[in-house]
């Protein structure tokens, strides 16, 4: 649980952050839900319950990968013995957080017909 608790609290490298937690967290959550639906293609329209589990576990992935990474951005950008470019590089990670979440809440939004 320490690399979960790490990366919740900003505590880890803004690289690891990001790289790691965001972007191939991302693909393997991808990969997971391409390989179940290959797997299993009617269980979606039969057992709406399978795809109720399935997005909270996303959800709790996504807001734990986005909280992480902004607390680790949020942390770089704070500390002045950073060089300037670790700073800028917390700076755009930060960017990219605050558009991946309201890019979400838009589709979100739209696909629940608000």
């Amino acid at each position: 649980m320490s690399y979960i608790g790490a990366h919740w609290s900003g505590r880890q490298s803004l690289l690891v952050s990001t790289a790691v937690n965001m972007v191939l967290g991302y693909i393997i959550v991808l990969l997971i839900g391409f390989g179940l639906s290959i797997i299993l293609p009617d269980w979606i329209t039969e057992h709406p319950v399978v795809t109720i589990i399935a997005a909270i576990a996303f959800l709790a992935w996504f807001l734990w990968a986005l909280v992480g990474t902004a607390r680790c951005a949020i942390r770089v950008i704070r500390t002045r013995e950073k060089a300037m470019w670790e700073r800028v590089a917390g700076s755009v990670a930060l960017l990219g957080v605050v558009a991946i979440a309201t890019i979400t809440a838009s589709d979100a939004s739209r696909l629940l017909g608000g």
